[in-house]
Protein backbone atom coordinates (compact mmCIF):
# COMPACT_ATOMS: atom_id res chain seq x y z
CA UNK A 1 0.00 0.00 0.00
CA UNK A 2 0.34 3.57 -0.01
CA UNK A 3 1.45 5.94 2.68
CA UNK A 4 -1.65 6.54 5.45
CA UNK A 5 -1.96 10.37 5.11
CA UNK A 6 -4.03 11.59 2.61
CA UNK A 7 -1.39 14.12 1.41
CA UNK A 8 1.32 11.55 1.60
CA UNK A 9 -0.50 9.25 -0.64
CA UNK A 10 -1.37 11.72 -3.14
CA UNK A 11 2.35 12.69 -3.20
CA UNK A 12 3.05 8.92 -3.30
CA UNK A 13 1.24 8.43 -6.17
CA UNK A 14 2.67 11.85 -7.58
CA UNK A 15 5.91 9.93 -7.08
CA UNK A 16 5.66 6.81 -8.94
CA UNK A 17 4.36 8.69 -12.27
CA UNK A 18 7.75 10.64 -11.89
CA UNK A 19 9.82 7.70 -11.98
CA UNK A 20 7.11 5.78 -14.81
CA UNK A 21 7.73 9.53 -16.65
CA UNK A 22 11.28 9.44 -16.26
CA UNK A 23 11.88 7.00 -19.70
CA UNK A 24 9.02 8.79 -21.56
CA UNK A 25 9.73 12.41 -20.81
CA UNK A 26 12.29 14.79 -18.83
CA UNK A 27 10.00 17.52 -18.60
CA UNK A 28 6.22 15.67 -17.87
CA UNK A 29 8.66 13.79 -15.19
CA UNK A 30 10.47 16.99 -13.72
CA UNK A 31 6.94 18.72 -13.44
CA UNK A 32 6.12 15.43 -11.55
CA UNK A 33 8.87 15.58 -9.39
CA UNK A 34 7.98 19.34 -8.36
CA UNK A 35 4.04 17.75 -7.64
CA UNK A 36 5.51 15.44 -5.51
CA UNK A 37 8.08 17.74 -3.82
CA UNK A 38 5.04 20.36 -2.81
CA UNK A 39 2.80 17.62 -1.76
CA UNK A 40 5.49 16.24 0.57
CA UNK A 41 6.47 19.73 2.20
CA UNK A 42 2.28 20.31 2.58
CA UNK A 43 2.42 16.52 4.37
CA UNK A 44 5.61 17.82 6.74
CA UNK A 45 4.26 20.89 7.84
CA UNK A 46 0.67 19.66 8.17
CA UNK A 47 1.15 15.72 9.92
CA UNK A 48 4.61 16.29 11.10
CA UNK A 49 5.72 12.96 10.44
CA UNK A 50 9.23 11.66 11.17
CA UNK A 51 11.54 11.83 8.24
CA UNK A 52 13.43 8.74 7.51
CA UNK A 53 16.71 9.08 6.07
CA UNK A 54 19.38 6.82 4.04
CA UNK A 55 22.24 5.60 6.14
CA UNK A 56 24.17 7.76 3.79
CA UNK A 57 23.27 10.95 5.18
CA UNK A 58 26.46 12.02 6.33
CA UNK A 59 28.66 11.32 3.49
CA UNK A 60 25.99 12.73 1.43
CA UNK A 61 25.41 16.26 3.49
CA UNK A 62 29.83 16.52 2.81
CA UNK A 63 29.35 15.75 -0.52
CA UNK A 64 27.03 18.71 -0.97
CA UNK A 65 28.36 20.80 1.48
CA UNK A 66 31.79 20.90 -0.02
CA UNK A 67 30.21 21.14 -3.62
CA UNK A 68 28.96 24.30 -2.38
CA UNK A 69 32.15 25.58 -0.65
CA UNK A 70 34.13 24.59 -3.84
CA UNK A 71 32.31 27.40 -5.82
CA UNK A 72 33.82 30.10 -3.94
CA UNK A 73 37.24 29.44 -5.20
CA UNK A 74 36.27 28.20 -8.47
CA UNK A 75 37.60 29.95 -11.22
CA UNK A 76 34.43 30.64 -13.13
CA UNK A 77 31.46 30.77 -10.08
CA UNK A 78 28.82 31.10 -12.30
CA UNK A 79 29.69 27.93 -14.00
CA UNK A 80 29.72 26.17 -10.25
CA UNK A 81 26.29 27.82 -9.15
CA UNK A 82 24.77 25.91 -12.21
CA UNK A 83 26.10 22.89 -11.49
CA UNK A 84 25.14 23.26 -7.41
CA UNK A 85 21.20 23.59 -8.66
CA UNK A 86 21.17 20.17 -8.93
CA UNK A 87 22.20 19.07 -5.81
CA UNK A 88 18.33 19.40 -4.79
CA UNK A 89 18.14 16.41 -6.87
CA UNK A 90 19.07 14.60 -3.94
CA UNK A 91 15.89 15.14 -2.18
CA UNK A 92 14.70 12.53 -4.51
CA UNK A 93 16.12 9.71 -2.15
CA UNK A 94 14.09 11.56 0.71
CA UNK A 95 11.01 11.07 -1.39
CA UNK A 96 12.04 7.88 -2.26
CA UNK A 97 12.41 6.65 1.24
CA UNK A 98 9.75 8.05 3.01
CA UNK A 99 6.83 7.54 0.20
CA UNK A 100 7.45 4.03 -0.83
CA UNK A 101 6.16 2.66 2.40
CA UNK A 102 5.33 -0.96 1.48
CA UNK A 103 7.24 -3.89 -0.05
CA UNK A 104 4.51 -4.31 -3.02
CA UNK A 105 4.62 -0.58 -3.64
CA UNK A 106 8.36 -0.67 -4.73
CA UNK A 107 7.60 -4.28 -6.61
CA UNK A 108 5.07 -2.55 -8.00
CA UNK A 109 6.76 0.51 -9.00
CA UNK A 110 9.92 -1.49 -10.06
CA UNK A 111 7.92 -3.59 -12.32
CA UNK A 112 6.31 -0.52 -13.98
CA UNK A 113 9.28 0.99 -14.48
CA UNK A 114 10.88 -1.68 -16.13
CA UNK A 115 7.85 -2.14 -18.47
CA UNK A 116 8.12 1.29 -19.52
CA UNK A 117 11.83 0.53 -20.54
CA UNK A 118 10.79 -2.27 -22.68
CA UNK A 119 7.96 -0.03 -24.22
CA UNK A 120 11.08 2.44 -25.09
CA UNK A 121 12.98 -0.17 -26.52
CA UNK A 122 10.05 -1.94 -29.07
CA UNK A 123 9.77 1.94 -29.66
CA UNK A 124 13.55 2.15 -30.35
CA UNK A 125 13.62 -0.80 -32.97
CA UNK A 126 10.92 0.49 -34.61
CA UNK A 127 12.92 3.45 -35.12
CA UNK A 128 15.65 1.56 -36.27
CA UNK A 129 13.91 -0.81 -38.93
CA UNK A 130 12.44 2.65 -40.27
CA UNK A 131 15.49 4.10 -40.60
CA UNK A 132 17.25 0.91 -41.97
CA UNK A 133 14.66 0.83 -44.68
CA UNK A 134 14.68 4.43 -45.21
CA UNK A 135 18.42 4.39 -46.04
CA UNK A 136 18.48 0.96 -48.45
CA UNK A 137 15.93 2.80 -50.17
CA UNK A 138 17.70 6.11 -50.59
CA UNK A 139 21.39 5.05 -50.74
CA UNK A 140 21.68 1.53 -50.70
CA UNK A 141 25.57 1.58 -51.52
CA UNK A 142 26.18 3.68 -47.58
CA UNK A 143 24.05 1.84 -45.73
CA UNK A 144 26.77 1.21 -42.69
CA UNK A 145 28.21 4.98 -43.10
CA UNK A 146 24.70 6.17 -42.75
CA UNK A 147 23.51 3.80 -40.23
CA UNK A 148 26.91 4.32 -37.92
CA UNK A 149 25.66 7.86 -37.80
CA UNK A 150 22.08 7.37 -37.09
CA UNK A 151 20.96 6.60 -33.27
CA UNK A 152 17.90 5.47 -32.19
CA UNK A 153 16.42 7.03 -28.96
CA UNK A 154 13.52 5.71 -28.03
CA UNK A 155 11.33 8.49 -26.46
CA UNK A 156 14.18 10.56 -25.70
CA UNK A 157 15.34 13.66 -27.51
CA UNK A 158 19.45 11.85 -27.37
CA UNK A 159 20.75 8.43 -27.98
CA UNK A 160 22.83 8.88 -24.93
CA UNK A 161 19.71 9.60 -22.58
CA UNK A 162 18.25 6.50 -23.51
CA UNK A 163 21.01 4.18 -23.65
CA UNK A 164 21.68 5.36 -20.07
CA UNK A 165 18.04 4.92 -19.16
CA UNK A 166 17.88 1.53 -20.92
CA UNK A 167 21.19 -0.17 -19.00
CA UNK A 168 19.96 1.61 -15.32
CA UNK A 169 16.69 -0.39 -16.02
CA UNK A 170 18.53 -3.66 -17.08
CA UNK A 171 20.50 -3.24 -13.61
CA UNK A 172 17.11 -2.69 -11.85
CA UNK A 173 15.32 -5.75 -13.11
CA UNK A 174 18.54 -7.81 -12.64
CA UNK A 175 18.63 -6.73 -9.41
CA UNK A 176 15.20 -7.32 -8.61
CA UNK A 177 15.08 -10.86 -10.67
CA UNK A 178 18.14 -12.16 -8.61
CA UNK A 179 17.22 -10.51 -5.51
Amino acid sequence: GLPGHPVARWAAVFFSLFVVALQISIAASQALLAVTGVLYAIHLLKDRPAIRFLPVKLPLACFCVFSIASIFWAANPTVGWFAVRKLVLFLIWILAVNLIVSREHLRRLVLAFCMVSALAGVVAIAQFVVQYRDVRAHHPDQIYRILTSLRIDGFMGHWMNFGGQQMLAYGLLMGFLLL
